[in-house]
């Protein structure tokens, strides 16, 4: 699997996808793709264009702070001993610097409440 090439965290990652797709797309990627379709025809995506940016980019940091801090706890249990600092993406992060950690809890607090202010955005439900 390519995931194992950049992570020891790589089974994490596949389970945490698996159990995301039962929860989500009971349909799987195929379902998916027709609901996507059934909602382009009906013109759902483009009256909320908006509100999925925004929730794309609150996934999107939500996936970054989490993923940094499994990395970071990877990295501690296994190799932090040797070395305190790890390559993570385009960042050199340091598991033993209390501002890394606060970063990227920082980064998945700041998606979650960016996504639980647009699911509240009053209009149609999407």
């Amino acid at each position: 699997m390519l995931l194992s090439h950049y992570t020891q965290a790589w089974l994490l990652y596949l389970g945490l996808a698996f159990v995301l797709m039962v929860m989500f797309a009971p349909g799987g990627v195929a379902g998916g793709m027709v609901a996507l379709t059934q909602a382009l025809r009906e013109g759902r995506i483009r009256r909320h264009a908006g509100r999925y940016v925004v929730q794309a980019v609150a996934a999107a940091l939500m996936l970054l702070g989490g993923s940094a801090l499994v990395e970071m706890l990877y990295h501690l249990q296994l190799d932090g001993d040797i070395d305190p600092t790890l390559r993570f993406l385009w960042f050199t992060l340091d598991v033993g610097s209390t501002v890394h950690w606060m970063a990227a809890g920082f980064l998945v607090l700041l998606g979650w409440g960016v996504l639980a202010i647009s699911r509240r955005v009053p209009g149609e439900s999407s």
